[in-house]
């Protein structure tokens, strides 16, 4: 019972000791219940901190929206810029969606002519053998035209005014004033010429008429065809107004490129075409026959006029391959004519048929793609620092024209001071300094048949023709 006595002392001994831990421990949950106030306010400010960005978050995104939608109203209530080009095709104005556009570009050739020969037309000379500014252009996506005057030479003339309808690449339709689609060297452009002057056919097609034509290409652009109505032209002869007779010519012309886009690519530029016109032509349709010197060698006796059909045929071949070009074409031209007011056997009606072709070919010394409708563009362009050289090319052509005999047996022709034939060989080199700048010199060399007094031969024609192109 002794050992009761001390129990006491040990409870309060065991208190003393415990409180110490009993404190410290109320401390630590009055630690743990602020922290956990602490972490529920911090909760809430969050909370509220999140609520408020979602709001500016919702309120940004309408701002976006109607910004959105403002600049697009604005964007689709502004015209469209237009387009402007310039380069070596020339200058463009154009919409932003293609429908209208307007080119402006031309070419001027100033030529010199030197002539070493009793045949000549004139003394030697220097001239601006053509001067031609013009402006062609889209209206409406499928609406196009061209205006294009010369200025060469000292006259002034309307070359071409013509508007063409293109609603499919296999089907236009153009009418206006505009080359007959007839001989393959009168349709290349005179910018892209082998030589100063075009060869004797051009003497018995076309130039440029009034008329309408429709026009296309056809299989992958194999075939190309142009079939028109014209009024009708004299030989070599461009109109300058309106027809002076009822009747009218019919021309056209198919070219095949039949292996173009084939395995055979040597041959994929190989063109073969025929062409022709056929009408029917009164009162003084008859033009005269001159040489690439601008020689007259061949006209009709005065009074002979155009009297009844008149019928051409041009079958003809292009080639081009890398730095080769080639070309030949045949012209046949059949006329009846006759006297204005025959008072003898000569002055009957006659039908005579005049034969002209030729033969020209040209190489790419430097390498670059000969090109039929389309200028040389050289690989290295001429740089006078050095670095550059153009483009050089040779050239050579022969060709000849015949007049139908008969032209002479029946009176219709003097023998005298007309000849019956003429052949011509010509040598040409040519510098293309860029697409823009192109210099020519060509000797030419023409002999005759006849054309003298007695039946004597006239004198030949030989010239040295040069010209510098300025293109655009």
């Amino acid at each position: 019972m002794r050992s009761l006595h001390f129990l006491p002392l040990f409870l309060a001994g065991g208190l003393f000791f415990a409180a110490p831990v009993f404190a410290q421990s109320a401390a630590s949950n009055d630690d743990l219940r602020k922290k956990v106030a602490e972490l529920k306010n911090g909760i809430k400010k969050l909370e509220s901190e999140n609520s408020r960005l979602r709001a500016r978050s919702d309120k940004a995104g309408d701002l976006t929206r109607v910004v959105a939608a403002r600049s697009g109203s604005a964007h689709k209530n502004e015209p469209s810029r237009p387009i402007v080009t310039a380069g070596p095709n020339g200058f463009g104005l154009a919409s932003a969606d293609g429908s209208y556009q307007l080119r402006v570009g031309g070419w001027i050739q100033a030529d010199g002519r030197f002539y070493n020969s009793g045949a000549k037309p004139n003394g030697s000379t220097f001239l601006i053998r053509r001067a031609r500014p013009y402006l062609e252009g889209t209206v409406g996506r499928f609406y196009d035209f061209r205006v294009m005057a010369d200025f060469g030479e000292g006259k002034t003339t309307l070359e071409d005014a013509f508007a063409e309808i293109h609603y499919w690449d296999a089907f236009k339709i153009r009418t206006g004033k505009f080359k007959e689609p007839v001989g393959l060297e009168r349709l290349q452009n005179d910018r892209y010429l082998m030589f100063a002057e075009r060869a004797l056919t051009v003497n018995l097609v076309p130039d440029r008429d009034l008329g309408a034509a429709a026009r296309g290409e056809l299989f992958d652009q194999k075939l190309e065809y142009e079939f028109g109505l014209f009024n009708g032209v004299p030989d070599d002869t461009a109109t300058t107004g309106i027809d002076n007779n009822d009747a009218k010519d019919f021309a056209g012309r198919i070219f095949v490129h039949p292996f173009a886009d084939s395995r055979y690519a040597f041959a994929s530029k190989l063109g073969v075409g025929i062409a022709g016109t056929y009408g029917s032509e009164r009162a003084n349709t008859l033009d005269t026959y001159k040489t690439a010197g601008q020689t007259i060698f061949f006209t009709y006796n005065k009074g002979v006029n155009a009297s009844g059909e008149r019928l051409r045929l041009a079958p003809q071949l292009d080639y081009y391959r890398g730095p080769l070009g080639f070309q030949s074409e045949f012209v046949d031209n059949t006329q009846q004519v006759g006297l204005v007011s025959p008072k003898s056997a000569s002055g009957r009606l006659h039908t005579f048929s005049n034969q002209s072709w030729q033969i020209a070919g040209s190489y790419l010394l430097t390498g670059e793609d000969a090109q039929y409708a389309a200028p040389v563009a050289p690989k290295h362009p001429f740089n006078r620092f050095g670095g550059g050289f153009g483009a050089w090319e040779i050239a050579a052509r022969i060709d000849e024209l015949s007049v139908d005999p008969d032209a002479f047996k029946y009176g219709l022709a003097d023998s005298s001071t007309s000849s019956r034939q003429a052949f011509e060989w010509m040598l040409g080199a040519n510098w293309y300094l860029n697409q823009n700048l192109k210099m020519q010199i060509d000797y030419e060399r023409t002999r005759f048949a006849g054309g003298a007094p007695g039946g004597r031969d006239r004198h030949g024609e030989s010239a040295v023709l040069s010209e510098l192109q300025v293109a655009f």
